[in-house]
């Protein structure tokens, strides 16, 4: 009895010893650290917040982030909570001018703090054209590729400390950022020529054809070409054209000599809308019209072949009516109605058998036009 109690106790006690020495280990052993961040280049998120965001009735955050990432020529946007930056955008239609959006821009770091911020205004006469420019203030924002340095995760909690715990192993210092992730970081710098500060101005072309009288002889015609110019206001928009007008023939009556009349004007307008383009619109415009009145014709007193200037002051009302679109052309037939006041009327003589001398051709005190005609807008 006495030996099979003695080798009893000696199992026992070997049990006990290999248990004390795994716990042992266990203990003294170090608690293994998550993986660590690896080095990679900055993600987005893009968030639109405001009642009444323009943005989301035309096409939402997709439509920009896309239009974003095409003028970047690269993908920059990921889920939220993958992403190392926000892009928060408040927008509302303009007030006083219903084709501008106001746009507030904010940069959000992951922990809220505010990077950056940016107000804007943008003219949008359209969806596509209020999305492609906000699209370049925010590709401008993010800027170049930014590097985000490694980071190392914190090591989870070590168990409870046994009576003998192992002295804890420091955990390696953090990496320093190299230089070029330091440069990334910094501000980049744009170009000039892309920096889109606020609404740009806008050329059309025109094309109309013209009907007076008042200057030639009887009723005349011409075909005009010219520019319309908006600024970024829509207080005022302003014409310049040119016109030819082909000669206009008085006959030979008796003693009076016949001769040829043609015409070269170019214009100068600054314009008002009374109603916007939204589609159709109604301007009055005023301004200067000048340019040469020649004749081609026998015994006329200063010559066969005479030129005068020509000046008057213009009152013109235009309508316009914007049809449709095809592409990035926007097509505006219009129609116009002027009245002038002529300014200088020089007078066309010649003198008769007996020497007196007759007026030929004299512009009127009033002149009057009607135009039909086409503008073509490019965005």
């Amino acid at each position: 009895m006495s030996a099979l109690r003695t080798s009893t106790d000696r199992r026992t006690f070997v049990r006990a010893t290999l248990a004390l020495a795994f716990a042992g280990v266990l203990v003294s052993s170090p608690a293994r650290a998550n993986p660590p961040r690896e080095e990679h280049v900055a993600r987005f998120s893009l968030t639109l917040v405001g009642e009444d965001n323009p943005i989301e009735k035309c096409g939402g955050s997709k439509a920009l982030e896309d239009a974003i990432e095409k003028r970047l020529h690269r993908s920059i946007f990921t889920d939220a909570d993958l992403a190392d930056s926000t892009l928060v955008v408040r927008a509302e239609v303009n007030e006083t001018s219903r084709d501008q959006w106001r746009a507030q821009i904010s940069e959000l770091a992951r922990d809220s703090q505010e990077l950056g911020q940016r107000d804007v205004t943008v003219r949008a006469d359209d969806c596509a054209k209020g999305i492609d420019t906000l699209a370049v203030v925010l590709a401008i924002m993010v800027g170049p590729p930014r590097t985000i340095p490694a980071s190392i995760e914190t090591p989870a909690p070590a168990p409870n400390p046994a009576p003998a715990p192992a002295p804890e192993t420091p955990a390696p210092p953090a990496p320093q950022p190299s230089v070029q992730s330091t440069q990334a970081r910094a501000t980049p710098r744009t170009p000039a020529s892309a920096r889109p500060e606020g609404p740009s101005w806008h050329v059309s072309p025109l094309l109309d054809f013209t009907v007076g009288t008042g200057v030639l002889p009887g009723v005349s015609w011409a075909l005009q070409g010219g520019v319309v110019v908006e600024p970024p206001t829509r207080l005022v928009y302003f014409i310049g054209r040119g016109a030819y007008w082909p000669p206009r023939s008085v006959a030979s009556v008796e003693t009076q000599p016949g001769g040829h009349f043609d015409r070269l004007s170019l214009s100068l307008l600054a314009c008002h809308e009374f109603i916007p383009r939204k589609p159709a619109s109604f301007a009055l415009c005023t301004g200067i019209d000048g340019g040469r009145l020649h004749a081609n014709a026998p015994n006329l007193t200063a010559g066969t072949d005479v030129s005068r200037l020509l000046l008057d002051i213009p009152l013109e009302g235009r309508i316009g009516l914007r049809v449709g679109k095809l592409g990035k052309l926007d097509f505006e037939p219009f129609l116009a109605a002027q009245i002038a006041a002529v300014l200088r009327r020089d007078r066309f003589t010649y003198r008769d058998p007996s020497g007196e001398q007759l007026t030929l051709l004299r512009p009127s005190l009033i002149a009057a036009q009607g135009s039909v005609g086409l503008v073509v807008h490019f965005f």
